[in-house]
Parts: C-alpha cells; sequence; structure tokens
C-alpha cells in the first residue's frame, strides 16, 4: 500500500457498500462490525495546493472513511448498530 498525504479531503461520491470488523487507536481492543462504503471517490489538494482526484476500494475505502470521520468529528461507533456501539461504549467504561 502506498502512503498519501491527503489535505482537505472532499468526498465526490461512494459506491456500494461492506461490513467491516473495524476498531481504532482511540478504543484499543475494542472492534465491531460497521457499514462503509465498497468504493470512494474523492478530491484532494496536495502539500503544494495541486488539486487532485482519488478512489480508494475495499479495505482502503474503510480506513479512508474511518480517517475522513475524525476530520468530521465522529468515531467510527456512529456506522454500527446500537447494540454494537452500546457493547464499544460499556467496554470503554463510557456507560
Amino acid at each position: 500500500m502506498e502512503v498519501a498525504e491527503i489535505i482537505n479531503p472532499e468526498i465526490i461520491s461512494t459506491e456500494g457498500n461492506q461490513m467491516f470488523n473495524e476498531g481504532c487507536l482511540s478504543a484499543p481492543g475494542i472492534f465491531v462490525q460497521t457499514k462503509r462504503p465498497q468504493s470512494v471517490h474523492f478530491k484532494y489538494q496536495t502539500r503544494t495546493g495541486e488539486q487532485k482526484e482519488g478512489v480508494v476500494e475495499g479495505v482502503e475505502a474503510v480506513s479512508f472513511m474511518h480517517e475522513y470521520g475524525h476530520l468530521q468529528g465522529e468515531m467510527f461507533l456512529v456506522h454500527t448498530t446500537r447494540q454494537q456501539r452500546n457493547y464499544a461504549l460499556r467496554k470503554m467504561g463510557m456507560k
């Protein structure tokens, strides 16, 4: 996998759905099934200000949406069921 700098990403479109056993460094040891797009088309800028577009699929789409969610102020738990979310919150000692 190639590492990329993606600055100010904006989602253009998403396609399909996939379920993924997702976790987060902010919640060590907690994994829940999340529903994420199978494919994400986005635009962004480079460090030099150049405007570009990209597409990620599969597990890379999950990772992209996970990190994009952090930029939007949300955790991965908003993309799961209430039951899974309550399980995770109990395990984190927040419920």
